[in-house]
């Protein structure tokens, strides 16, 4: 090797096994772990928890663990199935009760030989390695080569070769070229602009994502004098700017802006802003600079650096500190007004405190508009990437956001829509709630590192799922130790936080109501004291008391449920009359006709139920001569309907399976049509959004597709909703 890469490997290939207690050289690894790297990483990593994790698990359990749908299971398993085959072991099946069985050979041998490390051992699973690789390569000065790579991550040169041109694609999609110099080595070409966003992305997801703090410090040579400098210089800016940032974010730019003067001071500055922007407020720039100048004198900034430097504290203020020019506000405020009252109409319900909902969405938008203008939006990583495939609402959302998309004079990035989709979500949330009573009621706190949105979000949903809890608060995990109000219980997204009280940890976005039932069944199984706070023990047994004969069991069961469902939160009460419509509803099935005629046979069933009358119908048809965007959830169900005043006279749905699909955006096809009327408000978006859900089972709507009679269709229906109930 040159004598480039014995440098590289004082600087980098010791920092990496000092960040993680490596083990010695891995180049004897088996063939077996060779090959396993094939597999894409949701497959790799369900291979590694069924051979090293607990015994008996089922869907379930990596359902709520990792938020994967059947269909992404299967599809796994089938890959890992294959590659067991060829290489001569027994396949993993399921029992009857879907528990997953594996072969005693199997895990022996897997054992045995280490095929599958942990992170903690010096192993990296291939998605790791390629987000390393990504970030060595935009942070080190020199060229890279090839055994460099192999010495570094300790694996063989065709496990190398495979991660480098998952790289060189990754970051074509981002237009920066992966080049390779004979005489050198590997380099990265592109503008300055999009490589300081990618370096971004790539800090977000290994600080804040994945918490790789040593690693990142190690390989970028930032030691903690460095950081605490930056981390100071953050909180000076908040205090002298009147901003704030999230716990995250002011956690991602300790260690990003550093990186950003090490590149400037190495001569690598913008050379002009993409788009040009007009900073009203000088004194933002001013201020940016003369802090920057604390983390190293030798810095200097030209304009461009300066208005860098002010957009990423734009895109990151939580606060309503620096306004949007007055004609762009208007614009993006009547873009907003409008997406609302879509969403309203669609939904048939009236939305309370509307003028509050889009304030704060305006707020949000603020530095939002910053993040999206200037594609500053960070990607999703995974964990979060399957929330947001997994939230209703984001789903509705997105067809209703032209009016923004029309504004911005681009599409918005599916980030954006689901920070969005969280506001409304946990507004419409908050809809159903009423006060409570501060007096002899246990008392919790929400910390939440993530913004306010995500704070507000989940204030909300916990109200509704513990009736019985007083959430007083909000705050960031920094302002733990200046808070004084005493509380009983404290709910965090992060398992960092020190209290003697219980915490209970929010590990997802808890947005189906399947998801809230096994919250609060958690919760409660984990404290005794919190669960007799939710049914008057007493109060019970004075009725099993006074009702002794036995033929009145019944009177006494009605009245003990009435109790229970006093206090049982009225979210999980409405889900078995939605459910039971959703099983009840009628089934149909068409082979080629028009949009207009499956509408009308459809409504027929309705009709004929004393539901609607002809004249809903006429409106749906008026409404929506063909599917639209609006109508077509997640681009696999049709839902048709029109507000009750056009002569509802009940709640009742019809689905209609067509099995030459109707044409959608021509191009498309949809092939499930429900026509949907109801005559009350109880439960109508909760109805639609458990509608929305089932719109993205994909396993079941290809079932549902292929059903040759409605018998066949219900049954698959009765399937999956049985999988849905607690």
């Amino acid at each position: 090797m040159s004598r480039a890469i014995y440098l590289l490997e004082t600087k980098f290939q010791v920092a990496l096994r000092t960040a993680t207690n490596s083990c010695p050289s891995q180049l004897d690894k088996t063939e077996s772990q060779e090959e396993i790297d094939m597999l894409d990483s949701r497959s790799e990593l369900l291979f590694t928890e069924l051979i090293h994790g607990q015994q008996n698990m089922n869907t379930q359990f990596f359902k709520e663990k990792y938020k994967w749908t059947r269909g992404q299971m299967n599809y796994s398993l089938k890959n890992i199935n294959e590659w067991l085959l060829e290489q001569n072991y027994s396949p993993i099946t399921r029992n009857k009760n879907g528990y997953f069985v594996i072969d005693n050979e199997l895990r022996i041998a897997f054992k045995k030989n280490a095929i599958i490390q942990q992170n903690s051992d010096g192993y990296f699973r291939r998605e790791q390695r390629v987000l390393l690789t990504e970030l060595i390569l935009l942070t080190s000065s020199e060229y890279l080569s090839t055994y460099w790579f192999i010495d570094f991550f300790q694996t063989s040169k065709n496990t190398v070769l495979r991660d480098l041109k998952i790289v060189k694609k990754e970051m074509k999609e981002r237009e920066l070229y992966f080049q390779y110099d004979s005489e050198n080595g590997y380099f990265v070409q592109g503008t300055e602009w999009i490589k300081r966003n990618y370096l971004l992305e790539l800090v977000n997801i290994l600080i804040i994502e994945q918490k790789e703090y040593s690693l990142v410090e190690k390989i970028c040579q930032l030691d903690k004098e460095r950081l605490q400098l930056s981390h100071q210089l953050l909180e000076r800016l908040e205090e002298q700017l009147k901003i704030q940032f999230s716990d995250e974010q002011l956690s991602l730019l300790t260690y990003f802006i550093p990186l950003v003067c090490s590149r400037i001071q190495r001569g690598l500055e913008l050379d002009c802003m993409y788009r040009q922007i007009d900073f009203h407020e000088a004194f933002l720039k001013t201020t940016t600079s003369l802090e920057l100048k604390k983390l190293s004198s030798l810095l200097e900034l030209s304009e461009e650096e300066q208005n860098y430097f002010a957009l990423l504290i734009l895109s990151a203020n939580r606060r309503k500190s620096y306004p949007l020019e007055p004609i762009l506000y208007q614009k993006l405020e009547q873009a907003m007004r409008k997406i609302i009252e879509e969403i309203a109409l669609f939904l048939m319900i009236e939305i309370d405190k509307k003028e509050e909902l889009i304030s704060k969405l305006m707020s949000h938008m603020e530095s939002a508009y910053y993040r999206m203008k200037f594609h500053l939006t960070l990607k999703t990583a995974d964990k979060h990437l399957s929330e947001m495939q997994h939230f209703p609402i984001y789903h509705l959302m997105k067809g209703f956001v032209a009016p923004l998309e029309e504004v911005l004079g681009e599409a918005m990035p599916d980030e954006e829509v689901f920070f969005l989709s969280i506001f409304v979500g946990s507004h419409l949330q908050s809809m159903n709630e009423s006060n409570k009573s501060e007096k002899n009621v246990k008392k919790a706190l929400i910390v939440c590192q993530n913004g306010i949105f995500i704070s507000n979000y989940y204030f909300n949903i916990l109200t509704a799922i513990f009736p019985e809890i007083l959430f007083v608060d909000t705050i960031s995990i920094r302002d733990i130790a200046s808070y004084e109000e005493e509380v009983d219980y404290y709910f965090s997204t992060d398992a960092i936080v020190k209290t003697e009280k219980p915490v209970f940890l929010l590990r997802n976005l808890l947005s189906t109501l399947a998801e809230k039932q096994r919250f609060r069944q958690r919760i409660l199984e984990e404290t005794n004291n919190f669960g007799e706070s939710l049914y008057d023990l007493g109060k019970m047994e004075d009725l099993f008391r006074h009702f002794e004969d036995k033929n009145q069991a019944k009177r006494v069961l009605a009245e003990v449920l009435e109790i229970v469902n006093e206090r049982r939160p009225k979210i999980f009460n409405q889900r078995e009359s939605i459910f039971s419509t959703i099983k009840d509803m009628s089934i149909q099935i068409f082979q080629n006709e028009s949009w207009q005629e499956v509408v009308q046979s459809l409504g027929n069933i309705l009709i004929e139920k004393k539901i609607i009358a002809q004249r809903y119908i006429d409106e749906v048809l008026r409404q929506y001569t063909e599917i639209t965007p609006q109508i077509a959830l997640r681009e696999t169900i049709a839902l048709p309907h029109v507000a009750s005043e056009f002569e509802v006279y009940g709640t009742g749905l019809a689905m209609g399976i067509v099995k030459e699909g109707i044409c959608f955006k021509k191009t498309q096809s949809i092939y499930l049509v429900i026509l949907f009327a109801t005559n009350t408000k109880e439960a109508i978006a909760e109805t639609m959004l458990e509608l929305v859900q089932l719109s993205g089972q994909t396993e079941v709507i290809e079932k549902l597709k292929k059903s040759t009679n409605a018998k066949e269709a219900r049954g698959y229906l009765e399937e999956y909703l049985r999988e849905e109930v607690i």
